[in-house]
């Protein structure tokens, strides 16, 4: 299964539970795993060392066979097409952009069950939602994902269940309050 991640090499982004969670997986489940993480690393001094951390797990897990910090990309699309999952571990985010993105190409998500992640996910069917900061359960919904129990979505119902969620579809919701405030005597 070719799991993706897209975003900054940044402490709040949370990709260390991805590799603690992969670590965790039986290894018959971790070899059926291949996970590439996209993404720019920082220049700021926190930054730097958490792409070091994240390396230095990738070797303490065994993971490097099975684990790709890929670096930057202006891909970004191609890099989420090739996935047969797409993963966003981060807690701290409102509306995952790149979560949206993911879906409105069909691929089904693993997020934490936090911010809009919660809104954009249904658990089951476009993707699975895992209990913020927790890898014993993250570990859980990967191998769900790999077994096949991961979701029940078509492709084409996970673009659909991203559409509500488009700049076009908030813009027309923005124009209508808009109007609706604007005509109140």
């Amino acid at each position: 299964m070719a799991l993706v991640g897209v975003g900054n090499l940044v402490r709040w982004k949370k990709w260390n539970l991805v590799l603690d969670a992969l670590g965790r997986l039986p290894v018959p489940l971790r070899q059926r795993v291949h996970f590439t993480l996209w993404g720019p690393t920082p220049a700021d001094a926190d930054s730097q060392a958490f792409a070091r951390e994240l390396k230095s797990q990738v070797g303490a897990f065994g993971l490097a066979p099975y684990v790709r910090l890929a670096g930057p990309t202006t891909r970004v699309r191609e890099a989420v097409e090739g996935a047969d999952v797409f993963i966003i571990p981060s807690t701290d985010e409102p509306c995952s952009v790149a979560l949206t993105e993911a879906l409105a190409l069909g691929k089904p998500s693993i997020a934490s069950a936090s911010g809009g992640s919660v809104d954009l996910l249904k658990n089951g069917y476009n993707g699975r939602l895992f209990r913020p900061d927790d890898p014993e359960d993250l570990a859980r919904q990967i191998a769900g994902m790999i077994s096949g129990e991961g979701t029940t979505a078509t492709p084409e119902q996970i673009r659909d269940s991203a559409r509500h969620y488009s700049a076009s579809v908030a813009w027309a919701r923005y124009h209508a309050l808009y109007r609706r405030l604007l005509a109140r005597p």
